[in-house]
């Protein structure tokens, strides 16, 4: 099986994500991490390409960390998309955000997110 995280550069100092990589590490699979970079102006339009080389890959799943704005994305060119969302950043997001993420799934660490979510999405 083959997965792909995205993940934001800050985590790659952190290792917060480190807990879902040390999960699937577990199973019989190949995992490729990426991370970007929202917050210089000069990455993005890197990411932009790398992104879009990234979505016509063949992938079981794309799991988001903490980067949610990408689902619609990538969900829409017809990959399963898991999405871990941080409560602090996504929870004031408008209902618009939430409505393009239909399609995705999501694991949801705050039950104040997750009651949000829960009125936009199927999962």
């Amino acid at each position: 099986m083959n997965f792909l995280i995205i993940d934001h550069i800050y985590h790659k100092k952190t290792k917060s994500s480190d807990v879902l990589i040390d999960i699937i590490n577990q199973f019989d699979c190949n995992i490729e991490v990426y991370y970007v970079n929202p917050d210089e102006v000069s990455a993005i339009e890197l990411d932009l390409q790398n992104i879009t080389e990234l979505a016509s890959k063949e992938w079981d799943a794309i799991f988001l960390w903490q980067i949610d704005y990408l689902g619609s994305y990538f969900s829409r060119k017809g990959h399963r998309v898991i999405i871990f969302p941080m409560a602090d950043a996504s929870l004031g997001l408008p209902d618009e955000h939430w409505r393009l993420l239909d399609e995705c799934n999501f694991i949801c660490f705050s039950l104040n997110l997750h009651s949000k979510i829960s009125q936009y999405t199927q999962s």
